[in-house]
């Protein structure tokens, strides 16, 4: 696991000092560190590296690394997984291997088979590769976006890194906040998809994806994304129970390979227990599970507490697995100030999301026990249809076939006041009436169309493109003939998981110097998943059926029986406290004005409702805050990484 960075330029040499660079990213690499160069008449590169060491931690794993003949080399981010599967063939046709590292194979497979190597690799990563007898740069992204790749192109000239602060502190890099992202993020509560990014001279080279460089020219290509494809011959359940198992242990004992001592980020639910329980199996002793509470300004934990539901359930499967459990309690005192500001700027990316934070004291605690690699269970409610949206918006569905349901839900809905019956059967009747879209995302909507129109101020409105989201959503629909509920799980898995999950995992991991894994994101468990129609996964639309089914001996019986339960941060009671000088000092009319995107009277709206007592304007006031925080430190203050005062994190 490392952190790289590079400079391509066509036809000048290559001036530039790396070690601004080297600076903004040491904390993904504390092992070593590492720099190529090579310049001809027609194409200069500079390739940049820092390590994690985690397999083979010998120096014959150091980067960039070379082929045997010193004429291709590679700079690389990533585990692949499979690596000794693809070796022996390998050097079987005369590739000759000087370390034990996955680092090698993909640069002998590019020999062997070009960017078609691409498609037999199985892992998470970003590499770029220069070949240099065909004068040729390869870059390219593992198929889920486990492991970031950001890049800017000027026609002469590309920068690219691990990390968006690692372009940001290069000085020939323009980047001017992207009047389309405010749309996105404002409306999603996460950063715009790939290729996009918060700055319009930035881009994310999407999941799945290659780019080349060659003969002054730059382009881009697909070589996998996520698309619903049934079997020919569909699975009996059985067989779909007996393959699940099968996929998801192969992905459990292959991510488990490591030369540093392996954790698990355990929250008690099915997916991360599940994961826990698996690799538990391939250990002799006691492994390392981490999770997180909340307690009051004395670090005081209420058992009853909603949010804390996590925090036992954790500690109770973990006795029941038999691991070595570890808690951080996150206090509810003016430390969470601090944690907040700090997460931020490790980030590169703004999410409303109050997860990082729980994961960057996680990660944290990893790291002090001597953890260097954590699994995590992110992906499983996508992949085998664990929202309970799934199950509604598919009874939604099949209601909406029925002949009178709609003057009947109107009868109920005008007649019932506001008793649960007529208030759910008005919620029904509006769901039935819109179009497929609108229908996915009254699931979550941080602010209505009106409601974004309203805050930002005229001349920005006037530069973003019209319903971004939308055209975003239609384009995924498009890659499934599933029913709706599994169009919905497939727009979840290419967005929620590939373009904000991951990057919240990455970057609070990587913060601390510990590599973050998802064996529900194993290439073999999505392509399995993909190829299931959704109601298979939840027959009478009972979530996680496949998993409960597939590991009922596996997991504890408390754990099977669970419902689903979103993991929550004590946000509001944050809000109203120990964050309240923050919100006040941040979203002022002052600084709104200073930051000049927001209208201040729609801003000082928003948080005086909230502060009166009106909680559903809660997540406005928190993205309004993430927002204002982030823009502080990647826009406002951007000298910071051009003058290297870019500050590590203490391990």
């Amino acid at each position: 696991m490392c952190g790289i960075f590079g400079i391509v330029r066509f036809g000048a040499p290559i001036h530039d000092d790396p070690q601004r660079l080297f600076e903004a990213i040491r904390h993904r690499g504390p092992d070593d560190s590492g720099i190529y160069t090579d310049q001809t008449d027609a194409l200069s590169v500079l390739l940049g590296s820092v390590r994690l060491s985690i397999i083979d931690l010998s120096p014959a794993g150091h980067m960039p690394m070379p082929n045997e003949n010193n004429d291709i080399w590679l700079t690389y981010n990533g585990e692949l997984y499979n690596h000794l599967d693809l070796r022996q063939p390998l050097i079987e046709r005369g590739h000759v291997y000087r370390s034990r590292s996955d680092t090698e194979t993909i640069i002998h497979a590019y020999e062997e088979y070009g960017t078609a190597a691409l498609n037999q690799f199985n892992g998470m990563f970003a590499l770029a590769l220069y070949d240099r007898p065909r004068g040729r740069v390869l870059l390219a992204r593992d198929p889920m976006g486990i492991k970031p790749l950001y890049y800017t192109w000027n026609a002469q000239t590309c920068f690219f890194a691990s990390e968006l602060k690692t372009l940001l502190a290069h000085p020939d890099v323009n980047a001017t906040l992207d009047p389309n992202a405010l749309e996105l993020f404002f409306s999603l509560g996460y950063p715009p998809p790939s290729p996009n990014t918060m700055f319009s001279g930035i881009h994310k080279l999407e999941p799945g994806a290659f780019a080349i460089l060659e003969n002054g020219q730059f382009h881009t290509d697909l070589y996998w994304e996520p698309r619903f494809t049934p079997r020919a011959k569909p699975w009996s359940q059985p067989e779909l129970i007996e393959r699940t198992r099968s996929v998801i242990e192969g992905a459990v004992e292959r991510q488990l390979m490591s030369d540093v001592p392996v954790g698990v980020f355990l929250s008690g639910g099915i997916d991360s227990t599940l994961i826990t329980a698996l690799a538990q199996r391939y250990h002799s002793q006691a492994m390392d599970t981490f999770s997180v509470g909340f307690g009051d300004e004395n670090g005081v934990v209420d058992e009853t507490s909603f949010n804390n539901f996590d925090y036992f359930h954790a500690r109770q499967a973990a006795a029941q697995i038999g691991t070595r459990h570890h808690a951080v309690v996150m206090r509810g005192d003016g430390s969470i100030r601090d944690l907040l500001m700090e997460s931020l700027q490790y980030m590169d990316e703004p999410a409303w999301e109050t997860s990082f934070i729980s994961l960057r004291l996680m990660s944290q605690l990893a790291r002090q026990h001597g953890v260097i690699v954590v699994l995590t269970g992110d992906g499983g409610d996508e992949l085998f249809a664990g929202y309970p949206w799934y199950g509604g918006i598919d009874r939604a569905e099949r209601l909406a076939q029925m002949p009178f349901i709609r003057p009947a839900l109107s009868m109920v809905g005008a007649l019932g006041g506001n008793r649960t019956p007529a208030v759910k059967a008005r919620d029904l009747l509006s769901k039935l009436g819109r179009d497929d879209v609108s229908k996915y995302r009254m699931n979550f909507d941080l602010m209505s169309q009106p409601q974004r129109e309203s805050l930002f101020m005229p001349d920005l409105r006037a530069q973003m493109h019209n319903r971004p989201v939308e055209a975003i959503i239609e384009r995924i629909f498009a890659r499934s003939d599933d029913v709706l509920a599994g169009k919905f799980s497939l727009v979840d898995l290419s967005l929620w998981v590939r373009e904000h999950f991951n990057l919240r995992v990455d970057r609070m991991t990587m913060m601390n110097s510990i590599e973050g894994r998802v064996p529900l994101q194993d290439l073999n468990v999505v392509n399995f998943a993909l190829s299931i129609p959704i109601n298979a996964k939840m027959p009478r639309w009972r979530s996680k059926y496949l998993l409960r089914e597939a590991f009922a001996d596996v997991l504890p019986e408390n754990v099977l029986k669970r419902k689903k339960r979103p993991f929550s941060t004590p946000t509001v009671n944050w809000l109203h406290t120990v964050l309240r000088p923050l919100v006040e000092e941040s979203l002022s009319e002052r600084q709104v004005r200073a930051t000049g995107l927001f209208d201040p009277a729609v801003v000082r709206g928003i948080v005086d409702a909230f502060y009166a007592g009106d909680q559903r304007f809660a997540y406005r006031v928190w993205a309004l805050l993430i927002f204002q925080l982030w823009h502080d430190v990647y826009v406002t203050n951007r000298s910071q990484f051009l003058t290297n005062t870019w500050q590590i994190a203490p391990q």
